[in-house]
């Protein structure tokens, strides 16, 4: 139920960009030609196979449910619950590709479809993620079967191993920030965003994920957008968007995005 209020408080708040005011050239190429663009990268189609491959599959892993106990659980029912939409997906990809990111850091993997996807832009580029159990497992046998070599998994839990993954980072150019939001308490998020914001620079790029989805995330976002450094934000519902250039002006954007659901290749 609280989901769906805070959709409906989107939908009224956001703007479509042609009334939506944006002023700044950055911006509002970012807007029509990144976050809105329609073009189907040949990529796409290949990490879809890997979701549709995932949706089908009748194996069973070991998962913490939410007492974090071990428990059994069908990965097809599992990837379809935690995968994102094609179309935000899609977007993570546009979003790197855009900014010329080589090293990247995702929090946390799942299945690993949103960390091919932003690992697909640039074979040279690395991304680090972080995983846990048999979901780890997974994942890993997902990049080796796409092709991916640049993904770099590191197993465990995400506040646990955090300092060993940046360690081995020379810097984040791309943080896709998206712990679990069920679990994840206001304290937890700031404290581990404020471990990966030492390798952030003014060109980086931090995606969050979920920032409407549970209370904490929401405060978590709320609280981010404050962040004096931080120059512009973009709401887009399921992520929130957030660009550090001293040469921006300070501005926080409600965009009007409804992504397709249509599923590539499936």
């Amino acid at each position: 139920m609280n989901s769906i209020i805070e959709w409906i408080a989107y939908f009224f708040r956001s703007k479509h960009r042609r009334g939506f005011g944006v002023h700044s050239p950055f911006v509002f190429y970012l807007v029509t030609k990144v976050i809105e663009e329609k073009y189907p990268y040949y990529k796409y189609e290949l990490i879809e196979k890997v979701r549709k491959l995932l949706f089908e599959t009748k194996k069973q892993i070991q998962v913490k449910d939410g007492r974090g106990e071990l428990v059994v659980r069908n990965i097809s029912g599992m990837a379809k619950k935690s995968s994102k939409m094609p179309s935000y997906d899609q977007l993570l990809f546009r979003l790197v590709n855009h900014s010329k990111s080589k090293f990247l850091l995702e929090l946390k993997a799942s299945f690993g479809l949103s960390s091919m996807y932003m690992a697909a832009p640039d074979s040279k580029s690395q991304l680090w993620t972080i995983e846990e159990g048999d979901m780890a497992k997974y994942a890993k046998l997902s990049f080796q079967n796409a092709n991916f070599p640049n993904i770099h998994l590191e197993e465990g839990v995400a506040e646990e191993c955090l300092d060993r993954v940046l360690h081995k980072m020379e810097r984040i150019d791309f943080l896709f920030f998206n712990p679990d939001p069920h679990s994840a308490e206001v304290r937890s998020l700031v404290d581990m965003y404020a471990k990966c914001s030492q390798k952030l620079n003014e060109k980086s790029v931090v995606v969050v994920d979920g920032i409407h989805r549970t209370p904490s995330m929401k405060r978590f976002w709320e609280q981010l957008k404050t962040d004096e450094k931080i120059r512009v934000t973009i709401d887009v519902f399921s992520f929130g968007i957030v660009y550090y250039s001293p040469e921006l002006q300070k501005e926080d954007y409600v965009l009007r995005f409804f992504p397709s659901i249509k599923r590539v290749g499936l």
